[in-house]
Order: C-alpha cells, then sequence, then structure tokens
C-alpha cells in the first residue's frame, strides 16, 4: 500500500485512489473553523514542524538561526524532550485507515515514562477537536489496539510547553461520527465538494 500526498490540494491518495484527510473531515463537519487561521499561522506551524522533526531524526541545525517566532517553539519541543525521555517512534507518518476510508499526518509516536504515547504538536492552543484529531491517528495504528496515552504539545514561543492529555472515548465517539456525517453529506451531495 503506498500512501501519497498531493501538496497543491492536500488530498491524499493511496494506490492512487483519493481519501479525505482528518483535517478536511473535521472542518468540513464543522468542527474545525478556518475563520482565525492566517498565512502567517500556518508557515509559522510548518517550520516548526519541520524543525523539530530534524531534531528527531538527528540532523543537525543551528536553533539560533530560525526565525525568532519559531526557534521559541523549537526550543520548547528540545526541553520537552528532555524532560521527558520523550523517544520518537513514528515522525511525521502518513497513515491510512481502510475500516473508515481516510487518510492523515500524524505527528510523532513515541516512548514517554515508559508508554507509548501519540503526540501532536501545535503552535498554537490545544483545541478540544484535538482529541478527535489524536483518535482518527490512533485508529489508523493497529486495529483494536489504539494507543489510549494522547497528548497535544504545545509549543510556545516563548521556549515553554503545555502538556495536554486526551483519549477520551467520547472523542472516538465524536470522530466516529464526524466520519459518517461526512460521508453521508458527500454521498448526498450536501455541502459540495471537499
Amino acid at each position: 500500500m503506498e500512501i501519497t500526498l498531493r501538496k497543491n490540494d492536500h488530498v491524499y491518495l493511496v494506490d492512487g485512489k483519493e481519501y479525505p484527510s482528518v483535517t478536511t473531515i473535521l472542518r468540513d463537519t464543522g468542527f474545525i473553523s478556518t475563520a482565525f487561521y492566517t498565512d502567517e499561522g500556518r508557515q509559522i506551524g510548518e517550520a516548526v514542524h519541520a524543525a523539530c522533526e530534524y531534531l528527531d531524526r538527528g540532523i543537525s541545525f543551528a536553533v539560533s538561526h530560525l526565525d525568532p517566532r519559531v526557534s521559541g517553539r523549537v526550543r520548547a519541543y528540545e526541553k520537552f524532550r528532555k524532560d521527558t525521555g520523550f523517544k520518537p517512534i513514528l515522525i511525521e507518518e502518513m497513515v491510512f485507515n481502510k475500516d473508515h476510508l481516510y487518510c492523515g499526518t500524524l505527528d510523532r509516536t513515541g516512548i514517554m515514562n515508559g508508554r507509548e504515547v501519540l503526540i501532536d504538536l501545535k503552535s498554537g492552543t490545544a483545541p478540544t477537536w484535538a482529541g478527535c484529531q489524536l483518535w482518527a491517528y490512533a485508529m489508523c495504528l493497529g486495529g483494536s489496539l489504539f494507543i489510549k496515552d494522547q497528548y497535544v504539545l504545545q509549543l510556545k514561543a516563548t521556549g515553554k510547553y503545555v502538556l495536554t492529555k486526551f483519549g477520551e472515548l467520547e472523542d472516538r465517539m465524536a470522530w466516529l461520527s464526524a466520519v459518517s456525517v461526512f460521508y453521508w453529506k458527500r454521498n448526498h451531495n450536501i455541502g459540495g465538494p471537499s
């Protein structure tokens, strides 16, 4: 099975067939409002993700040469790794759920305090819908053996971080409902193309 991402329109393909992303499903079912999203915020988020990926893959670079809006967040990630002993396993991994027909890119799985965890990195706040997002990724990993320790790691420009635990079963139920509503709307041509 080959998963690819068309970057120009953010569409996932599995063996050449299109599938919706986790973000698309959450947006199209009203969980995520993009009203406050900015190009600057997106660019900062992408730069933070890329720099943190370099760190986790052992690629050397000078954090001090990064844009100050990025460098503080990267230092926060370094502090998180040092404080918790986090060891990544999957890094920016594209995943597919064949039972519910969606794709996404999870940020990290790894070992923290002796337990397998799933972590989503955020340059902004830890929104309520992140619990649904985390379950979506967890459900792509190993059938019914989902990772139950799920966190949002908020990386602040000040060099500090906030680790928020998610993983409530109601978030899983809400995610599955969102997938059902998304496909129901698509199958009945409600709300336009995704």
